[in-house]
């Protein structure tokens, strides 16, 4: 299936009218989709979707690109922990590492809490490399982002 852009002609209450640009003996060639993920299409934004090879009338999996309510359908921003950076200047004497409420932690506590932190990690490599899967759905910012190469 190959995706494409249309323009959103009508809305009606459970489907979308929308159109490529093409006609046909003068009138603009329409295409339905229903409106399960562009519920903000407006007329005259614009939508990506998939193309049904055995219906020319249905596109499927649409995806609102640009209109006053693209910005609110798209996903929101990861927003990562915020940690105080280790300071190697800081307590260089042979106390032990403590705990927030101030008890001293074991050798086992500090694997875990690595463990841990090693999965986060590998949590945040899962997620970026979702965003590169679907990046053909995501806003031209993302693609900006996934393109920089920042997250390799």
């Amino acid at each position: 299936m190959a995706r494409r852009n249309y323009k959103v002609v009508n809305v009606e209450k459970h489907s979308a009218d929308l159109t490529d640009g093409t006609s046909w003996q003068g009138a603009p060639i329409l295409v339905r989709c229903t409106l399960h993920g562009i519920e903000l299409a407006r007329v005259g934004d614009t939508v990506s979707a998939d193309d049904v090879p055995t219906n020319p009338t249905i596109v499927c999996n649409p995806y609102l690109e640009s209109g006053p309510q693209a910005a609110a359908s798209r996903p929101a921003p990861y927003v990562a922990s915020r940690t105080v950076p280790f300071d190697p200047t800081a307590g260089v004497d042979d106390t032990p590492f403590l705990a927030p409420d101030g008890s001293p932690l074991t050798a086992a506590e500090i694997d875990r809490m690595l463990r841990e932190n090693a999965k986060l990690v590998r949590d945040l490599t899962a997620r970026v490399a979702l965003l590169e899967v679907f990046s053909k759905t995501h806003c031209d910012h993302c693609k900006a982002i996934l393109a920089s190469g920042s997250f390799r």
